[in-house]
């Protein structure tokens, strides 16, 4: 739970640290995700603007996110059709199960929790799928989808209090509007790719506060 907490610490941090960027990004993020199909081409161009200005690639906020999106927009396009296709009907045919559940007994019992446990599995994976893509750039979706598991597997407390987490960080965001509207999708995002770089490369989530008061001094 303490890198998780880190990992949220470091997001945070590096949020503030790079206020303008964050709020310019923030605003492409929303505007290129109104259309809900360009979610994910979206949200992984977001995640390589804040990979590159990590690794110090100082250009401006919509030459590193218009680059995310040429570079990874159709294979996260791919990933949100899969969501669609495990999401969906697991969604629905778990509401059924739910609601005959008495009438199928044991098996039908074991077939619910076991699909919950699908479901919940698929959330966790998240977390590491997409942004595992933008920061090693590359990968087949099957190799990703087989790290993130082994990780997922292996580190369960760390991945679900990560996703808990970052479920309260959505929560203050919406009661919150204008931390949703200028800053919440790279709080996020940062979250994500600081907890793929922390399993891959071994980076760093200390930070100081120290001077950082002033982000624009």
């Amino acid at each position: 739970m303490g890198d998780a907490v880190r990992v949220v610490g470091k997001s945070i941090f590096e949020s503030y640290r790079r206020l303008r960027f964050t709020m310019i990004l923030t605003l492409f993020w929303w505007l290129c995700s109104l259309p809900l199909l360009t979610l994910f081409p979206a949200s992984a161009g977001l995640l390589h603007a804040l990979y590159r200005r990590s690794e110090g690639d100082e250009r401006e906020a919509w030459a590193l996110f218009k680059e995310g999106i040429a570079l990874h927009g159709w294979a996260a396009l791919r990933l949100f059709g899969l969501n669609l296709f495990v999401c969906g009907p697991g969604a629905v045919y778990f509401f059924v199960l739910s609601s005959a559940r008495e009438s199928m007994g044991i098996p039908g019992t074991l077939l619910m929790w076991g699909l919950l446990y699908v479901l919940l599995m698929w959330t966790l994976l998240q977390l590491y799928l997409l942004p595992q893509r933008v920061v090693t750039g590359r990968g087949e979706w099957r190799t990703l989808l087989k790290q993130a598991y082994l990780h997922v597997s292996l580190h369960p407390l760390h991945s679900s209090c990560l996703l808990l987490l970052l479920a309260g960080l959505t929560v203050v965001s919406v009661l919150i509007p204008l931390l949703l509207i200028t800053a919440w999708p790279v709080l996020i995002g940062q979250a994500l790719n600081y907890g793929v770089l922390h399993r891959l490369h071994g980076v760093s989530l200390d930070v100081s506060w120290r001077g950082m008061w002033k982000t624009w001094r």
